[in-house]
């Protein structure tokens, strides 16, 4: 199949993606099952139950209409059942993109110019990479105290420069050209427009968020940067 989207929304890849999406289906209802076994235990009244699952499906409003927005810009490049299963079991856009980017740019192209080939990669990509989180934290959990330690030094704020450092570089090295040939003036170039613009757009709302005491708002922060951003190009693009 010379399209890619054959692949990615053939009826094998629902099938396939729809099996580990019913194991998280069947946790969920586990887990609230045995809260609310063990909530009566240890003494909750139904009125704090009710209480507090209607304060965290109020609370879980924002957060779920960002990963579904966010999915839309998954589904163009990958398909809707990947992109499905992706986000049921991570919820991350950010690490999505960027490994489905890495995925496509080492078969030679990107996720605007996907070939059955790039699609793989970017399958291959997202999936082997987040196997890490899985192993680690089961082989090192108990662990982790030790090996903040070691790594900081015993300063929790050098874990979180150390973290912020390792995300940006990542981020970095998929903007920096784009945004280089744009602030320079060699020529004129849409994409790091829309990289300064959403860069921006991304700040304010974070600091609005900070401000305002919203927590949700900033986990809006990239997919309305990369809204507004693409927005931006449209005059250009037309």
């Amino acid at each position: 199949m010379n399209d890619y989207m054959e692949i990615a929304n053939s009826p094998q890849m629902w099938i396939a993606c729809a099996l580990p999406i019913i194991v998280i289906a069947f946790q969920a209802v586990l887990f609230v099952k045995r809260g609310l076994t063990t909530a009566k235990k240890i003494g909750i009244t139904d009125t704090q139950i009710r209480h507090a699952v209607r304060n965290s499906a109020v609370t879980s409003i924002g957060p779920s209409v960002v990963v579904a927005v966010g999915t839309l810009a998954l589904v163009m490049a990958l398909g809707t059942p990947f992109s499905w299963l992706r986000n049921t079991f991570i919820g991350a856009i950010q690490y999505e993109l960027t490994s489905a980017t890495f995925g496509a740019q080492f078969a030679g192209t990107d996720l605007q110019h996907m070939t059955p080939i790039a699609f793989a990669n970017a399958v291959w990509v997202t999936t082997i990479c987040s196997m890490g989180w899985v192993i680690v934290t089961t082989v090192f959990s108990k662990r982790f105290d030790k090996i903040n330690q070691l790594i900081s030094g015993g300063s929790q704020k050098m874990v979180s420069v150390i973290a912020l450092g390792a995300s940006q570089a990542c981020f970095g090295y998929m903007c920096v050209d784009k945004v280089i040939k744009t602030t320079m003036f060699e020529t004129f170039n849409v994409d790091g427009l829309c990289c300064v613009v959403g860069f921006a757009v991304m700040v304010i709302t974070t600091k609005m968020s900070a401000k305002t005491g919203v927590k949700w708002l900033k986990e809006w922060a990239l997919t309305i940067g990369m809204f507004i951003g693409m927005l931006v190009s449209i005059p250009f693009i037309a």
